[in-house]
């Protein structure tokens, strides 16, 4: 009787690793697929939601990739990204931010300036001007 019990715990451990292999390498291995990033505002840190992600074609097109969500995050399938052209990503109110496709592919993080000309994008300035009074009596 405790022959088999010794034997029934064996072949359960024994499964732990086909286990492993059908459920948890698959889930990880989906990030081979898809490119996964965010975009904050280079002033404030604050995301920037609803930014236009396009590449540029052979034929001088741009191509919509995607957008980024309301937390500033992008997900996009690779396939997607071809060509070697170079990466728009825009939104009114902040500088266009260009990239090539290796630096938009390596950096998963990118930080767009407010453009101060269309309300500082999320409403803060680019700009920060001090003035120091030095006084020596």
């Amino acid at each position: 009787m405790q022959h088999r019990r010794i034997i029934g715990i064996c072949r359960s451990a024994a499964s732990l690793p086909v286990l492993f292999a059908l459920v948890l390498v698959p889930l990880g291995g989906c990030q081979e697929f898809v490119h996964m990033g965010q975009v904050s505002d280079g002033v404030s840190s604050w995301s920037v939601g609803d930014a236009k992600i396009e590449q540029k074609q052979d034929d001088g097109t741009w191509k919509a990739l995607g957008s980024t969500d309301g937390n500033g995050r992008w997900w996009i399938l690779k396939e997607d990204i071809r060509g070697g052209g170079p990466i728009r990503i825009s939104k009114p109110g902040y500088r266009t931010k260009m990239l090539s496709e290796a630096d938009f592919l390596n950096n998963p993080n990118i930080l767009m300036i407010p453009d101060e000309s269309e309300g500082g994008g999320a409403g803060w300035s680019t700009s920060l001007r001090l003035r120091f009074d030095l006084r020596v009596d």
